[in-house]
């Protein structure tokens, strides 16, 4: 699997989309079958979910599936299921509003996001694309830090671990 965020705060509400992406390299056989997964995605508490493609309602169904909100650990938690046929690459996508608190913290000059290692996993790719409406710099969250200020950036980095990407914006 691969993960891609993308923040967006050139708008009047921040928005960010997450794309994750399975492939099951998988053969039928009689000891393996498709991938199935209900996954949960962790987004800060109060967000709103705006739009989501890909969530399967059951196996090899044609009908879309529902996503779920709930909250766990003072976080607002979106669900869905998919199914993913052996030898396929499928994609589920969240984009969700995120709360006041996060633009009025990027007004006060620092962004901060948190992608947690889901257990199990050994390091899945993560691509995290953040777009600012003024210059930002990146000054914590993958090896070799960039260099400048820039209204976009686009790192690349992996799961092996919980990351902390940490953004000044402004001045």
């Amino acid at each position: 699997r691969s993960l891609r965020y993308e923040i967006d705060f050139t708008g009047a509400t921040p928005t960010a989309t997450v794309t994750i992406t399975y492939t099951n390299g998988g053969t039928f056989t009689q000891k393996t079958t498709r991938y199935r997964t209900f996954l949960r995605l962790y987004v800060p508490k109060g967000a709103t979910l705006v739009s989501s493609e890909g969530a399967d309602l059951a196996d090899r169904s044609s009908k879309p599936g529902e996503v779920e909100t709930t909250e766990d650990l003072d976080h607002t938690v979106f669900g869905a299921f998919k199914s993913i046929e052996p030898g396929q690459t499928e994609t589920i996508v969240f984009r969700y509003a995120l709360p006041e608190r996060i633009r009025s913290a990027v007004a006060n000059g620092l962004y901060e996001l948190t992608v947690q290692k889901q257990a199990g996993t050994i390091a899945p790719a993560l691509t995290v694309v953040a777009l600012f409406s003024q210059p930002a710099r990146i000054i914590d969250g993958v090896d070799n830090l960039p260099t400048g200020r820039h209204t976009r950036h686009e790192l690349t980095t992996d799961l092996r671990r919980d990351r902390l990407f940490r953004f000044r914006v402004g001045s």
